[in-house]
């Protein structure tokens, strides 16, 4: 059981991130994709933003900084491609 807040899904995926796992509700309200590389959540705004600790838009664009750096300037690097797309929406 972790809290819905930054500190714990950064714990929980320090030290799960490598098995590759996914978090959920019973009601399959919310998941959050855990691996080595990057979480991809998926649910309502203010409950992202309790987990995230920011706004969803500012942590899109965290994450195509991220990504960029990955990519080496390659604009064709795939998880660029995703990050440019989900900042967009």
């Amino acid at each position: 059981a972790v809290r819905v807040d930054e500190a714990d899904f950064a714990e929980v995926n320090r030290e799960l991130g490598p098995f590759r796992f996914l978090l959920t509700d019973e009601g399959l309200s919310w998941a959050i994709s855990c691996t080595e590389w990057y979480n991809l959540f998926a649910a309502e705004p203010d409950l992202l933003e309790a987990i995230l600790g920011k706004p969803v838009q500012q942590a899109r664009d965290e994450f195509v900084q991220f990504a960029s750096g990955l990519a080496d300037a390659d604009a064709d690097e795939q998880l660029l491609k995703v990050a440019a797309r989900y900042a967009a929406l």
